[in-house]
Order: structure tokens, then C-alpha cells, then sequence
């Protein structure tokens, strides 16, 4: 593990020297976490002082199978999650295990991901199975589970209000939740499947990292109306898609549109909106086609 300035790029120091351990870690794990004050950094199921590199405690247990290391906001707990599914807490100060519970039975593709929420009363995991779950901090009870993503959860985040959760799967979907009720606020789409996914530090964005090698960025701003101006838009924008894999022209589309009676008038007036904003490429495609049947003539 070394450790870098920030404004230079010049490297501080090395905290552990031991490489094959490290070559295990750096494919698949997220086990660094810096402490909320930034004096001490969690690795390898150890704790460093950040000014001077040397070992603080080491968490009995963590050291070979963490693959995910977080620091409570008040720096007095760190969560880790190992290969085996197994959640524990410890005092950052004495290293005591303070908690332990299967998060993820599915130990073959463990939880990858944790994250404290502000108040530090519960702890998210990114689910192998597809499902986002809280757990209660103090008794290690599941408190909720948020299901919707078809593939693995890699990431998850609390915003810093603490009110809101988002997600990242292999599915190529981030979700945003709300933490308190578990209702699904928004999906967005992505250009591949998610390894990461973040708040901005005042809660209007949503940076989104992609195995494609990709950074999104989505506005998380909750909109005067509520969101289901927006759940209407993506309901349309689907139906658009699907539509148009069928009809193969937008003013098909249009028509259905329009013909079907089961549709709700938000979604209809939407996805008539987005269909004929994409009327042009009906000419494109014909234009194209055009050009493909004419033939110069034999010499």
C-alpha cells in the first residue's frame, strides 16, 4: 500500500511491503478506507497512522478475507465485509469485534461494498443476489432489502443528508431509494455495468463509474413536482424503444401510440414527445436504404 500527495503526485510512504498479499488484493478488493479525520488508514485488515506509517491495531480476522474496508463518520467503528459474507464491526480503538452477520449467502460471489450511513446507524451492502440491504449498526438486524437490479450490486452509497441510497449493478442500471420507505426514486442508464457510484458532497449529483472504463454523472436534485414527472419519462422512453424494435420507424410508433387507450396520459403525451423528436431518423434510414439499391451500371 503507498501513499501519495495529493497536490505533488510525490509518493509519502510504503505501509506494507508484503506483495503477494497485495497482488490479491488490488484485483478485486476495496479494502482502504481513510478515517473521517484523516489521520489513520484502514488496509488490509490493518490500521496505519497516516502521518508516519506505522501499525496501529490490527483486526483479527479481517486481514486475509476483507474485501471491503469503511470507517464510521465518527471514526470510532470500522465495518469490514470478507469472501465469506460475513459483515463485522470493530472499535477503531481497541480493535474489538463488535458485531458479525452473514450479509450475503452467495459466498461464491461475495458483497464487494459497504457504506456507513451519516448518522452511523446502518450499514448498506451491494448484494451478489441482486438486492440492496440495510442493517442496523447496533444489533446487526436487516432492516430493509430494496429489490429491482437483474444482475450483482457492486456499489452502493447513502447521500450525506442520509435520505436517499443509490446503487450500481453488472446490469448496467443505477437506482436511487429512498432509505427511509424503500421506494425506487429514479433509475438511470449507463454505457456498461457499474463498479462504482457516488454522491457529490452537497447531494445534487451522482458520479457513476463503468466497467467500460466510463464516468456518468446524474443530476439527484428531487424536483419540485416529486419524481414521477421523471418515472413517466423513463416509462415512455422504454416504450418508445420497444415500439420501435418492432414497428422499425417512428411514425409506427406514433400511431400505436396514440391508438392505445391502457396508456396513462403522462407516459402517452411523453412518448409521442420522444418519438417525434426522433422522426428524422426515419428519412436518415430510408435515405440510406435508397443509396444501397442503386447499383452502377456493368462495363
Amino acid at each position: 500500500v503507498k501513499l501519495w500527495d495529493a497536490a505533488t503526485g510525490r509518493m509519502l510512504m510504503v505501509l506494507c511491503r508484503d506483495q503477494r498479499r497485495l497482488d490479491l488484493r488490488v484485483q478485486q478488493r476495496r479494502g482502504l478506507a481513510f478515517s473521517p479525520d484523516g489521520n489513520y488508514l484502514a488496509a488490509g485488515g490493518k490500521v496505519w497512522n497516516a502521518e508516519n506509517g506505522t501499525e496501529v491495531i490490527a483486526l483479527h480476522g479481517a486481514e486475509e478475507d476483507a474485501v471491503c474496508l469503511r470507517f464510521s463518520p465518527d471514526g470510532k467503528r470500522i465495518a469490514s465485509v470478507d469472501l465469506n459474507g460475513m459483515l463485522k464491526t470493530w472499535d477503531a480503538g481497541t480493535a474489538r469485534e463488535l458485531l458479525a452477520v452473514r450479509v450475503d449467502e452467495k459466498v461464491s460471489r461475495p458483497t464487494s461494498f459497504i457504506s456507513f450511513s451519516p448518522d452511523g446507524n446502518q450499514i448498506v451492502s451491494a448484494g451478489s443476489d441482486g438486492t440492496v440491504r440495510l442493517w442496523d449498526t447496533n444489533t446487526g438486524a436487516e432492516t430493509m432489502t430494496l429489490r429491482g437490479h437483474s444482475d450483482i450490486v457492486r456499489a452502493v452509497n447513502f447521500s450525506p443528508d442520509g435520505k436517499r441510497i443509490i446503487s450500481g449493478s453488472v446490469d448496467g442500471i443505477a437506482k436511487l431509494w429512498d432509505s427511509a420507505t424503500g421506494d425506487e426514486l429514479l433509475t438511470f442508464r449507463a454505457t456498461s455495468g457499474m463498479a462504482s457510484v457516488a454522491f457529490s458532497p452537497d447531494g445534487t449529483a451522482i458520479a457513476g463509474g463503468t466497467l467500460d472504463g466510463n464516468v456518468v454523472l446524474w443530476e439527484s436534485i428531487t424536483p419540485a413536482g416529486g419524481y414521477e414527472s421523471r418515472r413517466n419519462a423513463e416509462v415512455a422512453r422504454r416504450l418508445v424503444e420497444d415500439l420501435y424494435r418492432k414497428c422499425g420507424s417512428y411514425d409506427d410508433v406514433m400511431r400505436q401510440v396514440q391508438g392505445d387507450a391502457t396508456l396513462d396520459s403522462p407516459v402517452r403525451k411523453a412518448a409521442i414527445h420522444i418519438a417525434d423528436t426522433y422522426k428524422w431518423k426515419d428519412a436518415d434510414t430510408l435515405r440510406s436504404d435508397a443509396w444501397a439499391t442503386v447499383r452502377l451500371p456493368d462495363k
